[in-house]
Order: structure tokens, then sequence, then C-alpha cells
């Protein structure tokens, strides 16, 4: 019974953590660790209800009545070394990179490091590409390496509350248009951008995010960081400045202003924000878009199930070998995950239950550290009991 107290006490002071956080180089991965990995991330839908998102201190942001898009969305983090474009660069993301100037558009693999100054983006790959803008138009994308003029500073360490930067670059996007009727036959195009962004940690909490299960995740100790980007964008025909009849096909102006507010909410060992959300304008009050990244969440409460009918022991574990009985044999598969207190997965296996059968074991295959973990049991994939467990091996 003093293990099991123990237990519940040691939970609810997981489960209830609240402490501002700083982002460092010992608090955020290496670019090396974030390199070949990759990050699952949810679309909210336009139609999603927020909960005020203003800045604040010892808040209690929650995102969980959210509504997710069907889709999964996977930023692949690939490691790069040695590019004479980008020789800083220890790897390329598969998203977020994107020009913003109507049918100007190019999207591609932003290059980045991460050390001891912070985390970098050096600027996108951008692959070819042909898009019809019209009956016998065409806007050709070329093969390229899109290299900022000056690093563009993510974040820079160490973040913490109060805490602010700025950025200030240029770059430049070239395409072939094909446009018969302006007399344009994959004609060299260019978009010349100039770009500033002012970026404030105006906050911090803890947040709450839908599972992608339809759940509520465990509280998660965040830094609010407030973004306002501007972008200047010229375009270029042929190597001059497009003329006016050229803009107006394209319903563009020339040194035409896009300006997007944002606000990422970032835990630590992360690179990935745990909720990236943008805002119709700058009174940050209207959020257009939010992409929550839903790996490596913590559990909720109601996540914690303490079913009479599966039992899970010895509690604590103490030689890496864990029973479980059942109370009857069910059919389909069963499996396992083991979790730590952060959300992520120690260890995730079949398990040895067959028609017939209400008992098996898991060996461990390796000795985790002392501690509390969660051991999630799912039968044809579908959760059916989390167990606490401590650890004391």
């Amino acid at each position: 019974m003093k293990t099991v107290i123990s237990t519940l006490a040691i939970l609810c002071i997981a489960f209830s953590s609240f402490a501002q956080i700083s982002l460092s180089s010992t608090t955020m991965p290496a670019g090396t660790a974030v390199a070949g990995t990759k990050d699952s991330t949810k679309m909210c839908t336009t139609t999603s209800t927020y909960p005020s998102l203003a800045p604040a201190t010892s808040a209690a942001w929650n995102l969980s009545g959210v509504t997710y898009t069907a889709a999964n969305d996977v930023i692949y983090h690939t490691a790069i070394s040695g590019s004479a474009s980008y020789p800083s660069a220890q790897y390329f993301d598969s998203t977020n990179y994107a020009t913003s100037a109507g049918p100007f558009q190019a999207v591609g693999n932003v290059m980045n490091s991460i050390s001891a100054s912070g985390i970098i983006a050096y600027g996108a790959h951008v692959n070819y590409r042909a898009d019809s803008i019209g009956v016998g138009d065409t806007l050709f994308t070329l093969n390229q390496n899109v290299v900022y003029t000056a690093n563009d500073m993510v974040v820079p360490f160490p973040a913490t509350m109060g805490a602010n930067w700025s950025n200030s670059y240029n770059y430049v996007t070239n395409f072939e248009i094909t446009y018969p009727s302006l007399l344009l036959n994959h004609t060299s195009a260019a978009l010349h951008a100039i770009v500033t962004d002012f970026d404030t940690v105006v906050g911090w909490g803890t947040m709450k995010v839908k599972t992608p299960s339809g759940g509520t995740s465990g509280s998660i100790n965040v830094l609010q960081v407030k973004t306002v980007r501007k972008e200047i964008d010229s375009f270029f025909i042929g190597g001059t400045p497009a003329s006016a009849l050229v803009l107006s096909a394209f319903s563009l102006s020339q040194g035409q202003v896009t300006k997007t507010c944002t606000q990422r909410y970032y835990r630590v060992q992360q690179v990935t924000p745990l909720a990236l959300v943008t805002f119709t304008d700058s009174t940050y009050s209207t959020v257009s878009s939010c992409q929550v990244h839903t790996q490596s969440l913590p559990l909720g409460v109601n996540d914690v199930q303490y079913a009479d009918n599966i039992k899970v022991y010895p509690n604590p574990v103490t030689n890496n070998t864990i029973s479980i009985e059942v109370p009857e044999a069910t059919d389909g598969s069963w499996s396992y995950e083991l979790i730590d207190i952060t959300g992520k997965i120690i260890a995730a296996e079949p398990l040895a239950l067959g028609a017939g059968q209400s008992h098996t074991q898991i060996t461990l295959s390796h000795t985790p550290a002392v501690g509390i973990y969660y051991l999630r049991l799912k039968n044809n994939g579908e959760q059916v009991s989390v167990k606490p467990l401590s650890i004391e091996n």
C-alpha cells in the first residue's frame, strides 16, 4: 500500500509540474540528434474553436477542443553535410519554406542547424515544378538553392521570458514563365524578397493539446514566442522589373507587402513547436491556421486507467520482467508500449496473448532509468488500459 500511495503521489507531481522553462543548448537537442528523425503533426480545421491565446505568465492553455483534419503531416529532418550553398547546415526539413506572392509560390526543404547559439535557418532547396496558371500558361519553378543573405535565427539560446531578437535578410527565387498572350515563352522570372521579423518570448505556462486519438494530453511546459514577419516582394521578368501589364495579369503589385503574425509554443527537447498558430492580423485575436506536434505527448489524466480486470505486476519492477494477466483470452493481437513521463515511448512490442491465453510476461531488453513509467496495453490496435509502473532496477 505504501508503494501505491508513493506512486500516486509521484504521478500527481508529474502531472502538476508548472514552471517557466528556458530553451538552451542543454534543454534542446543538438542538430546531429535531430537529423534523421521525423515529427508527426496535425493541422486543425478552419472551423476549430480556440481558447484565448493572449500572452500570459503561469498560463494554462488548452488546445484539446480543436478539430483535426483527417490527414497526418510528417516533418522529416534529413541529415546533410558538406553542402557548398549551406556549409553550416546539419539537416533539412521537408516542410515550412514557401514564398508568399500569389502564383509565384515555391515550396522547398529548409536548411537548418542547432548549435550552442540557437536554431538557425540558412535557406531552402527548391525542386523543379511546372504549374498551370491558365489555358496555355505555365509557371516553371526552377531547381535551385535559395540562400538567405543573412542567417535566420529562429530561436537564439538562451531563450526565456522577455527575450527578443530580430532577423533581416533577402532571398531570390527563380522561375520561367510561358504566357503567350504576353509574348512570354520560357522567359526568366524572379521573385526578390526582403524579409524582416521581430520575435519576443511573451509568455510561459503549460499547454494541453488534443491527441491523435481524440483524447487530451497531459500538461506540457511551454514558452510562448510571438513573431511578426514582414516580406516585401518585387518581381522581375527577363532581368528587369515586371511591367504593370504583367503584374496586373497576376494580380500582383511591385513592392507588395505581406505581414504574417504567429505564435510558437516551444517545449524542451523538441525542435518542432508543440503548437504553431497563425493569426489573421497583428491583434492576435483570430486564428487562421494551427499546427500541433502530436508526437511524444505526456499522458492525460483520462488515459491513466486502473482497470480491475487487467493485472500488471510486480510493481515496482526490479528485474526487467513484467507479468500481465487478463481475465479471459481475447481474440486478436495484443501489444504494449512502455512510456516515460514526458510521453516518449521507451519500448514497444507485440504480446504473446492469443486464443486460450490469459497470462504473459514482458522482459525488457534494456534497463530503463529508475523512475515512473506507464504501460499502455492495446488489443487490435485499440488502447484498453494504461497502468503506472515504478521501475527500481
